[in-house]
C-alpha cells in the first residue's frame, strides 16, 4: 500500500501536509458520550429554526440546516473541547443533516472545506473548479481541516458511516465518484485491486458500484446510536453506509480547522 504521495495539490505544500500528519488522530467512535438532555437540546434546535435554515442538498438527497458556533457551544461545546484536547484549533461549520428517503447517498468524500456563510464567507462551492477558482482570488480563506465530529439524532432503520484508510490532503472537500479521474493522484495510500469482503460490501457498501471502490480499504465501520459521537480527520475519506430508499436518517455534523499562526 501506498504511504506517500509525491502530488500535492493545489494551494497546499509539503509543511502544510506534513504538518496536518502530525496531528492526525484515528477515527474513533465515543459511545455514550453525551447525555439525553443534549440529544433533545439537538433535536428541539433543530425544530425551532427549520423554517428559516433548511435548504435542499446533494440534488434533494438531504436537507441541511447550517449553525452558528453561539447555537452549538451551549449545547455540544464543552464535549467537542473535551475531545479536541487542546486550544489550537477553530470552528468552521456545524449543520444537522435529514437524509429524507428520496435518493440514496453514495459520495465518497472528505470534508475539507466546509466554510459557509455562518462564517461571514460564502464560497461558491466545496469542491472542483469552482472552489478552486475562487480560491485564486481568495487565498486568504484557504485553511487547514482538522477534524469531523458526527453527533447521530436518530434513524428508521439502521444508519452507519465507513471510513476507508485512505486519505486526501487538498483544499476541497472531493466528491471521488464523480472526480475520480482528476483527484486520483493526489490519494494516498490508494492500494491498486478490489479489497472490500463481500459481507462488508452486502451490509454497508452495496449502494456503491465495485469499480468505484477499487484502491480503498475499509479502516473502520460505525454503526449508529443516539448520543454516540464518530471522529475522524476531515481529510480521511469516508462514506455514509447503505440505506435503501424511503429510509431517513438525521445527525449533527461539526468541523473545525488548525487554528492559523
Amino acid at each position: 500500500m501506498e504511504e506517500t504521495t509525491t502530488k500535492i495539490p493545489e494551494f497546499r505544500t509539503k509543511e502544510d501536509i506534513d504538518f496536518m500528519k502530525s496531528m492526525y488522530r484515528a477515527p474513533k467512535q465515543y459511545k455514550n458520550h453525551i447525555t439525553e438532555k443534549q440529544h433533545a437540546q439537538l433535536m428541539d434546535l433543530w425544530a425551532n429554526h427549520k423554517d428559516e435554515q433548511q435548504f435542499e442538498a446533494g440534488g434533494g438527497a438531504s436537507l441541511r440546516f447550517p449553525y452558528e458556533w453561539e447555537q452549538l457551544d451551549p449545547i455540544i461545546g464543552d464535549t467537542i473541547r473535551d475531545l479536541v484536547g487542546h486550544d489550537g484549533w477553530r470552528f468552521i461549520s456545524g449543520r444537522l443533516y435529514h437524509i429524507h428517503g428520496q435518493k440514496v447517498w453514495d459520495r465518497i468524500h472528505t470534508d475539507n472545506w466546509n466554510m459557509v456563510k455562518t462564517q461571514g464567507v460564502k464560497a461558491p462551492n466545496n469542491k472542483g473548479d469552482k472552489l478552486l477558482n475562487w480560491l485564486k482570488e481568495n487565498p486568504e480563506h484557504v485553511y487547514k481541516p482538522y477534524m469531523t465530529y458526527v453527533f447521530p439524532l436518530d434513524f428508521s432503520h439502521e444508519a452507519s458511516t465507513v471510513v476507508f484508510d485512505q486519505t486526501y490532503w487538498g483544499v476541497e472537500s472531493i466528491y471521488y465518484n464523480g472526480h475520480k479521474d482528476r483527484v486520483h493522484k493526489y490519494i494516498e495510500r490508494i492500494d491498486p485491486g478490489y479489497h472490500i469482503d463481500e459481507d462488508t460490501y452486502n451490509k454497508y457498501l452495496r449502494h456503491i458500484p465495485k469499480d468505484i471502490l477499487e484502491g480503498f480499504t475499509v479502516k473502520d465501520l460505525y454503526d449508529w446510536q443516539p448520543q454516540d459521537v464518530i471522529s475522524w480527520v476531515s481529510p480521511q475519506i469516508h462514506v455514509a453506509g447503505a440505506m435503501d430508499l424511503g429510509w431517513t436518517k438525521t445527525g449533527v455534523t461539526v468541523w473545525i480547522a488548525h487554528e492559523e499562526n
